[in-house]
């Protein structure tokens, strides 16, 4: 009895540690069309075609909306106007943002994204990420 209870567990635990990993961001995009994460308080969306987007999840919160493109395997470089849903907003804010976005660890499919977005039954992807690096841009260089 004890060796078929060390069994189990040996089968039921090792399994999962050896699971199949998720395939990288840039991946995800190429197959899916799109890539979204969220850092608890906003969402960040990169499209097939280029475009990202950023909102707050809740009812206020930074916007940007832009482009971006794919420094190395996980470094994104997004280019865009950052303003700000229910709240004061510079009217010319352009920024570059460098995002380095790790391999997620799991997905799951989330009813609604947003309270701002129409974002229904939406893959959230959750990685790790980092900031690398934010600037002030013209709006000539977006």
């Amino acid at each position: 009895m004890k060796l078929l209870a060390i069994a189990f567990i040996l089968f039921g635990i090792v399994p999962a540690s050896y699971a199949t990993e998720l395939p990288r961001a840039s991946e995800i995009i190429e197959i899916e069309g799109q890539f979204v994460f969220t850092d608890g308080s906003s969402f960040f969306i990169f499209k097939k075609d280029h475009s990202f987007s950023s909102g707050p999840l809740e009812l206020s919160g930074r916007e940007i909306t832009g482009t971006w493109e794919l420094r190395d395997d996980r470094l994104f470089v997004i280019r865009g106007k950052w303003t700000w849903i229910n709240g004061l907003s510079a009217r010319d804010d352009y920024r570059e943002m460098q995002i380095a976005v790790y391999r997620p660890q799991s997905v799951e499919t989330v009813k609604s994204l947003s309270y701002v977005a129409v974002l229904e039954n939406v893959k959230v992807y959750k990685c790790y990420f980092v900031v690398e690096e934010l600037s002030k841009v013209s709006k000539a260089s977006n």
